[in-house]
């Protein structure tokens, strides 16, 4: 059995094609767990037409954030896989199938990625078959992995969330592997919430927890030998604020120092049960580890 985990948040313009697509899957033992995020446009309207046993819809009443809602839905039923799909996303037939075919060839793989096919331009490759983490649009978690991780970060809203998940999946001493055939195809559209207004609300939250990863997932000694590159990021980051009238950076500089208490407790439990060094999966590391997003796209140092 598979639970494939879909979180939405105002993406009414795609949910048709999404479960429409998602119910055609052809894999006999899935259910669907639709989680509505609050949604303000019509997306609650769309989803009452359709009727499916496998459909479970869940609409809340306000906004948990995508980690803390993703974990909400792996919660309510236990099955041995986990798969999680973005609300713009469009499956095709065999892409399940592919998914646990492949976790069932191995079970030192902890999280397999489609073959997501993509208009946004940065992000991880799906076509390299060893990677450092899986694009949320489209992947699938061991059961036994998912409890050892705890699920997503629930303090991070949005943003960073799969690269720090696929992160503690390598510090477990499991494997994150991308797909590249066509059977296991997702087709990705562009996330409204990285359009407009929302580039700056994502850009806050991707920074922020980028930083608790940092803090969380180093080794004492890497985090020392990166701090210089740290500590340059936050300057840029509060410099390209300043400029705009804005003091983002300073606000997360804040989150931070307040909430260390608790990310450190969180280091303490995902370095204790690290069974590998930083310097065995460094050459995973794709820039997105180490850079920032800037407004107007991505910069790295």
């Amino acid at each position: 059995m598979v639970s494939i985990i879909i979180v939405n948040y105002n993406h009414e313009m795609y949910l048709k094609d999404l479960i429409t697509s998602v119910l055609a899957t052809k894999y006999s033992a899935f259910q669907v767990i639709f989680i509505d995020n609050a949604s303000t446009d019509k997306s609650l309207e769309l989803m009452r037409t359709f009727v499916d046993r496998r459909l479970i819809k869940i609409f809340l009443t306000e906004n948990l954030g995508l980690c803390k809602a993703r974990n909400l839905g792996a919660s309510y039923v236990e099955s041995s896989y986990f798969a999680f799909l973005d609300p713009d996303v469009k499956v095709t037939p065999m892409w399940l199938q592919r998914l646990v075919d492949t976790m069932e060839s191995d079970s030192n793989i902890g999280i397999a990625e489609s073959n997501i096919v993509s208009k946004i331009s940065w992000g991880s490759s799906s076509k390299e078959k060893v990677k450092f983490y899986a694009l949320g649009a489209s992947f699938i978690v061991r059961n036994k992995v998912w409890h050892q991780l705890g699920g997503f970060d629930d303090d991070y809203f949005v943003g960073y969330d799969d690269q720090d998940l696929g992160w503690r999946t390598w510090l477990l001493g499991y494997e994150v592997i991308g797909l590249s055939d066509l059977d296991s195809t997702v087709y990705h559209r562009p996330g409204l919430l990285r359009k407009g207004g929302g580039l700056r609300f994502f850009r806050f939250h991707d920074f922020k927890n980028r930083l608790s990863s940092l803090i969380k997932n180093f080794e004492v000694t890497t985090f020392l030998e990166e701090s210089p590159r740290i500590t340059f990021a936050i300057i840029s980051f509060c410099f390209e604020d300043f400029k705009n009238g804005q003091f983002d950076g300073l606000q997360i500089i804040f989150w931070i120092l307040k909430n260390l208490r608790k990310l450190l407790q969180k280091r303490y439990s995902i370095q204790k049960a690290r069974s590998i060094k930083d310097r065995d999966i460094g050459p995973l590391w794709d820039p997105s580890v180490r850079g920032s997003l800037h407004r107007s796209g991505r910069f790295l140092w």
